[in-house]
């Protein structure tokens, strides 16, 4: 599926296949329509009963992503599927601090990083490296991302591991 054949995704569900199979790397065939970015892929699948949070090797889930992959149609279609947007990966990152973090997608960022937001998901949870994703979009320079963080109630003031904190990241960035 590395194209993301619609015809032969049809054709394969048509037949019954394994709709959460899984490859060497964990990842299911919504994962991969998800890394493709095929959004029609991605529907077809989930008119069938397929699970939208099913952790690949890495413990990221389709909603991880779409969401670092900055695929803002995407991760509304999983949103409303009901991936869970406080599920966290390897380096216990949340779907939204991945798509702040790794925001090369600047039109689709902060609707996304919005839709996550407004789902809920705690606006000061850090990684497993004590970061939190305003944190992040300081030192990144994400102004939008931060402007929405801090909109949203995110704390302006929390500290990193090594005690810096948004307003000290934006200072020497």
């Amino acid at each position: 599926m590395r194209r993301g054949d619609q015809a032969l995704v049809d054709l394969l569900l048509k037949e019954k296949a394994t709709i959460n199979a899984l490859d060497q790397r964990g990842r299911t065939p919504l994962c991969l329509g998800v890394l493709e970015g095929r959004a029609t892929v991605v529907k077809a699948l989930l008119q069938r009963t397929v699970d939208t949070n099913i952790p690949d090797n890495e413990k990221r889930t389709v909603l991880h992503h779409a969401a670092q992959n900055g695929n803002c149609e995407i991760v509304r279609i999983l949103v409303d599927h009901k991936a869970d947007p406080h599920a966290r990966d390897a380096q216990m990152k949340k779907a939204w601090q991945l798509a702040a973090e790794n925001g090369d997608h600047p039109d689709s960022l902060v609707p996304m990083v919005q839709l996550l937001v407004e789902k809920g998901v705690d606006k000061d949870a850090k990684d497993r490296f004590g970061r939190a994703a305003i944190g992040i979009a300081a030192e990144y320079k994400k102004h939008e991302v931060l402007g929405l963080l801090l909109s949203k109630g995110a704390n302006p003031d929390i500290p990193d591991p090594r005690g810096q904190t948004p307003i000290l990241w934006a200072a020497k960035t």
